[in-house]
C-alpha cells in the first residue's frame, strides 16, 4: 500500500538524517501533518473508486454535457455509480478497479 511504501521511504531517510519519523511533515490538499500512518490513510484517496467518490466525477460529466448540448451533439447518460449490481461489482474488485 502507498502509506507503507511512504513509511518505509521515511525510516530510511531516518537512518541517514537525524529527522525522526514524526519529525516529517506530510501536505495534501492543502492539509499539514506530521507522518502518521493512520491519519495519512484517512486523507489520501488510496483507490479509483474512493477518489472518484470525494471529488465528485458527475460534475464533469455534467460540465461536458452542458458543452455537448450547446453544439447539438448526443447527450450521453450518465450511470448510477451507486447503483452497481453485485456481480459487476465482484468484477470490478477482482480487477482491482474498486
Amino acid at each position: 500500500m502507498l502509506v507503507d511504501q511512504i513509511q518505509e521511504l521515511l525510516e530510511d531517510l531516518e537512518t541517514l538524517t537525524e529527522f525522526e519519523l514524526t519529525d516529517w511533515i506530510i501536505t495534501h490538499d492543502g492539509n499539514e501533518i506530521t507522518f502518521d500512518k493512520e491519519k495519512l490513510v484517512k486523507m489520501l484517496d488510496l483507490s479509483p473508486h474512493v477518489y472518484r467518490i470525494n471529488h465528485e466525477e458527475d460534475e464533469l460529466d455534467d460540465g461536458l454535457n452542458e458543452m455537448r448540448l450547446t453544439a447539438n451533439l448526443y447527450i450521453k447518460p450518465q450511470v448510477d455509480r451507486t447503483k452497481i449490481d453485485s456481480e459487476i461489482e465482484n468484477i470490478m474488485v477482482q480487477a482491482g478497479i474498486i
